[in-house]
């Protein structure tokens, strides 16, 4: 088996919008390609992760690039996945697509059954006395972060405007459930923050209120424990990388029950021995 994927950076919701053929980031699915074609004895199985928007916005060139696979003796298989369905409180929704010359093993394949979602996100946050400086917003920042949201009071907590990232403001810190997608960032913090907020993007760095007069934004380690991640492999990374790097891991990675749960199904199908 070989799994693959390429940069998402222009089909994201997020990203530059040009398509994997016009693309010059996406575009890298073609040598992948290219590479197994050229392969004397090419594998059995190929596991392919991207954003969903692949198959939504741009499905024209994702029916390319199944075709490509279908010329080299691939069946496909596409799946939707979401993280929030496999015990991970994390809206991440990813598109899978497992290529296989036996159709007929291709058929054996189901859906992983949906599991109940047992841990919310205020159960992967970090105790306050965890958290330094470095990750509390500028009080000044809060006016340009939440200014389209008319009368917006810092004494009023309620469930804000949901267009603010997905993000719920609330006076019940439990209430704190599901994140929204974690993706990466290349600017300044506090800058590429306030950016996509006001743009209505999702992002790993959204306001977590504290004690009612302060935000911060989410640790390296908590994006970390929402990919599904244990500890001790974050500080494992954490002792070689630096804290931007950290975040970009994250957002980059898959969710690792995710993957998980995709394999045991391919195992307990006996699609692969």
């Amino acid at each position: 088996m070989i799994t693959w994927s390429f940069p998402c950076q222009d089909i994201s919701r997020a990203g530059k919008w040009k398509g994997i053929t016009q693309g010059n980031r996406s575009n890298l699915c073609w040598p992948t390609i290219d590479l197994i074609s050229k392969m004397d004895k090419k594998p059995k199985y190929l596991l392919m992760e991207n954003v969903k928007n692949l198959i939504t916005d741009f499905s024209d060139d994702f029916q390319s690039l199944k075709f490509e696979l279908e010329k080299l003796g691939y069946y496909n298989l596409v799946l939707v996945m979401n993280s929030k369905n496999y015990g991970i409180p994390q809206n991440r929704e990813r598109v899978f697509m497992i290529s296989s010359k036996n159709l007929d093993q291709l058929y054996k394949y189901k859906l992983p059954e949906h599991l109940e979602l047992k841990t919310t996100l205020q159960d992967l946050l970090q105790s306050i006395n965890e958290i330094d400086n470095y990750y509390y917003l500028n009080p000044k920042n809060w006016k340009v972060a939440f200014g389209y949201v008319e009368k917006f009071q810092i004494s009023e907590w309620e469930y804000v405007n949901k267009k603010i990232s997905n993000c719920l403001l609330t006076k019940d810190p439990k209430s704190l459930r599901i994140s929204t997608t974690l993706i990466i960032y290349e600017k300044d913090r506090n800058e590429q923050l306030l950016l996509l907020q006001i743009k209505n993007n999702g992002y790993s760095l959204f306001p977590i209120e504290i004690d009612h007069t302060q935000f911060r934004v989410l640790t390296e380690k908590e994006c970390w424990r929402l990919m599904g991640f244990e500890d001790s492999d974050f500080e494992k990374a954490s002792k070689v990388v630096s804290r931007r790097q950290l975040y970009k891991q994250a957002g980059n990675s898959i969710v690792v029950p995710v993957l998980e749960a995709i394999f045991k199904e391919l195992f307990k199908n006996e699609i692969i021995k």
